[in-house]
C-alpha cells in the first residue's frame, strides 16, 4: 500500500531522476535515488511509478521541442 503522500514522493523522485539523467535500469535508478537521499522503503514502493513519470516527462518535453523546432 502506498503512503498518502506517494504522489508527491513519485513526483520528487521523477524530478530527481530527470535532473540526474534518467537511468536505463531500475537498479541504476535505485542507486541514484538512494544517493539522492530518498528512503529505501519509499523507493521500493514508488520506483516503477517514478521511472514511468520521469520517462513520460522526458518524452513530452522532447516532443514539444521537436514541434517548436520545425
Amino acid at each position: 500500500m502506498k503512503p498518502a503522500n506517494a504522489r508527491d514522493i513519485v513526483a520528487a523522485m521523477a524530478a530527481y531522476l530527470r535532473s540526474a539523467g534518467i537511468p536505463e535500469t531500475e537498479r541504476e535508478a535505485i542507486r541514484l535515488l538512494l544517493a539522492g537521499g530518498f528512503r529505501y522503503g519509499e523507493i521500493v514502493v514508488c520506483i516503477d511509478d517514478a521511472l514511468v513519470e520521469a520517462r513520460q516527462q522526458a518524452v513530452t518535453e522532447a516532443m514539444a521541442e521537436a514541434g517548436h523546432g520545425g
